[in-house]
């Protein structure tokens, strides 16, 4: 059998000679030693995490050069025998002494100073990150913010106060009148009753009219029955008196005084069923009042019959009359809180309604019977009701409170006047809740800058005020910010 390849190849074989053995036993030595005093002062420092070694014996030398000197024999005999060159057995060799290394290459200079190197990294790392904390710390104490959100304080009263009222635009008015005003606000609805049996009726047309008066800037009233004419010559009866306020100039334009009013045909008949018109007043016929004071269809002017008509009964009739009015009467009230002012206020009972039967409609099943509401309100400015009620009910917290909550106040007089044109007295009653007042911006100039705990002492200032809900932004902040910008002082709804 053919004898196997050597795993190196040989280039030339010759024994290693004795002087080359001592130089590679001193060699070995000498790289022992460089380790032990390369290592000797990390170990004195960190002493576990390397082992040391003393120094050797000199006889645990001697002994290795003589093991040394040994193995060169066996392995120049090997060399010979198995034909290894020099340089693999110097590979062995060393392969050797790295088992008996107790300081592998691994824990030598140079993966200390990396680790050398990493920590100080991490140094840098650590006071980038303190400075950069810091930083954002002083940006957002300097640029801090707060909200100041006032509650203020409530107390319950009883009112009952005589108060005297006269209209706008009166000039003779006591100097302690509150001035009123008049709203109206129309209605209409209708339901269908059955129809019981047909009668001989005559029925005159109805509708709702707009009078203007664009004669003078002061109320101008007109009483019941007073005539106007459509251009055609049909005449109409107002249903009730009515003032038309006067004129006003808004925005550099004169606007009309305006107020609607319910109508009838002086006669019986469909020639007045005339649907939408104008309407002058021939009483004014030659005045100036002629073509100042006038009107116009709000509604359809329409009733008027003669002949044979359907009827329901009577009971019937009232019942669906009643049913129709009270809506009306909800309904109007509703609209007038909706389009009240807001620089004005109504209270409860201030306010009148009026209705008028509208012609009934005959339809196929039954009669459709109509009715219209009119809502005269008396309403007040806000501001100047306030005052009187606070001199009369909280004379002595009239600078600190305030009464928001008039309309939940009756309204009662013995001679109220919804056609605005005299003076009422009346009286305001019922429980009402004061509310405290303070001067937002004053207590925002107090706050700037002062620190929390001042606030109890700042506060004494504002005996309106119940307490202040204070949020700082950043939280770690105690006072209020220097800028008063940085300050938002509200109240709380």
């Amino acid at each position: 059998m053919p004898s196997a390849e050597p795993a190196i190849k040989v280039i030339h074989s010759e024994p290693v000679p004795e002087n080359r053995q001592n130089k590679l036993a001193d060699l070995v030595k000498k790289v022992q030693q460089s380790r032990e005093s390369e290592y000797e002062p990390y170990a004195s420092q960190h002493g576990q995490f390397l082992p040391v070694e003393k120094p050797e014996p000199a006889s645990y030398q001697k002994n290795r050069r003589e093991v040394f000197s040994s193995q060169a024999a066996k392995d120049q005999e090997a060399s010979q025998e198995e034909d290894v060159m020099p340089g693999a057995f110097l590979l062995q060799k060393k392969a050797e002494l790295r088992k008996q290394d107790p300081f592998p290459e691994d824990f030598r200079a140079e993966p200390l100073k990396k680790k050398s190197k990493t920590r100080k990294k991490l140094r840098n790392w650590a006071i980038a990150f303190a400075v950069l904390l810091l930083g954002a710390f002083g940006a957002l104490t300097y640029f801090s913010s707060a909200d100041a959100i006032v509650v203020p304080k409530e107390q319950k009263v009883t009112v009952d106060a005589a108060l005297v009222a006269s209209p706008t635009t009166s000039s003779t008015s006591s100097p302690s009148a509150i001035p009123y005003q008049i709203m109206t606000i129309n209605e209409q609805g209708s339901e269908l009753v059955p129809a019981i049996t047909e009668k001989q009726v005559s029925a005159t047309a109805t509708g709702t009219v707009t009078l203007f008066n664009a004669y003078a800037t002061k109320p101008y009233r007109l009483v019941r029955n007073t005539r106007i004419q459509t251009p055609q010559g049909m005449v109409f009866k107002l249903s009730d008196s009515v003032t038309l306020p006067g004129m006003k100039t808004i925005n550099g334009k004169t606007v009309p005084g305006s107020a609607d009013v319910a109508i009838y045909a002086e006669a019986p008949g469909t020639d007045y069923n005339v649907g939408f018109s104008d309407f002058s007043l021939p009483g004014f016929k030659g005045e100036p009042q002629y073509t100042t004071i006038y009107g116009r269809s709000k509604t359809s002017v329409a009733g008027g019959f003669v002949g044979t008509k359907k009827i329901a009964s009577d009971s019937d009739v009232a019942s669906a009359r009643a049913k129709i009015r009270a809506s009306l009467q909800q309904k109007a009230l509703h609209d007038a809180g909706a389009n009240i002012p807001n620089s004005f206020v109504l209270p409860q009972n201030a306010y009148s309604v009026t209705y008028q039967s509208l012609p009934d409609q005959n339809a196929d099943t039954g009669v459709t019977i109509g009715e219209q509401a009119t809502l005269r309100g008396i309403i007040f400015p806000k501001e100047k009701l306030q005052d009187a009620v606070m001199s009369k009910a909280a004379p002595n917290d009239k600078a600190s409170f305030s009464a928001p909550h008039l309309e939940t106040l009756s309204f009662v007089s013995a001679n109220p006047d919804f056609g605005g044109t005299q003076e009422i007295s009346f009286s305001l009653k019922g429980d009402t809740t004061l509310v405290g007042i303070a001067n937002l911006q004053q207590l925002g100039q107090d706050l700037t800058g002062q620190p929390l705990s001042n606030l109890p002492a700042i506060l004494a200032k504002y005996p309106g005020i119940d307490r202040v809900e204070a949020g700082i932004r950043p939280p770690w902040m105690r006072s209020f910010p220097k800028n008063p910008a940085s300050l938002s002082v509200t109240l709380k709804q």
